[in-house]
């Protein structure tokens, strides 16, 4: 995933100069915290250093992994509200504060979980299943990310629109062109349709 994403921001993306900005530009390298934290965090957990049985425990789906993480701080705050349980204990050990389950729940949103049909496992009601499942799923993921990765990755997801810009670009296979334009759409939008931009793209 770098090495093409830098092949492209280096060497293959062709710029029209008449119409270029700095700014159309930043979120090449201002994308790359929310890259790095999914690529740290999405792959699926190592059951090589866990109890026997812990596959049973594992999320089938990666992604409804992390999704299911983003529930986790509510959870906790609804059903162990003074942090008596294993795995509230755990969680803090490894991550102190919960900041980067924070993040998580910044960048992968409950509310985008509930639109994709994840929600937390009704399993969970039971702590003993709820505890094998935060240190199948939850805790690995959590000791692999950095916590400035965590904490970048989430202002960029909170304060920018860059990951947009990447998803037009690789997923919709949109031009830089329409990504300025949408750019200038949010940051400009009482003088972006002036430009000549605005004529040459649309």
């Amino acid at each position: 995933m770098f090495d093409t994403f830098w092949d492209w921001a280096l060497r293959h993306a062709k710029i029209d100069r008449d119409y270029y900005e700095e700014a159309d530009l930043e979120w090449v390298t201002g994308v790359l915290p929310l890259i790095a934290f999914r690529e740290t965090a999405l792959p699926g957990t190592v059951l090589s250093g866990l109890p026997p049985g812990s596959s049973a425990y594992q999320d089938a789906s990666n992604h409804d992994a992390i999704f299911r993480m983003s529930y986790l701080i509510d959870y906790l705050h609804t059903h162990d509200p003074f942090g008596e349980s294993r795995a509230h204990k755990a969680l803090n050990d490894v991550d102190p504060g919960f900041k980067k389950l924070r993040a998580f729940s910044q960048i992968y949103k409950p509310s985008i979980a509930k639109d994709r049909g994840i929600h937390p496992l009704d399993e969970w009601k039971d702590p003993t299943y709820f505890w094998r499942w935060v240190e199948v799923n939850a805790l690995p993921r959590l000791e692999r990310v950095p916590d400035l990765i965590a904490e970048e990755a989430a202002d960029t997801m909170k304060n920018t629109h860059y990951l947009w810009y990447y998803m037009m670009f690789f997923n919709e296979n949109k031009s830089l062109g329409h990504i300025r334009a949408q750019r200038l759409r949010i940051e400009e939008p009482d003088c972006w349709f002036q430009s000549p931009f605005f004529f040459k793209f649309h």
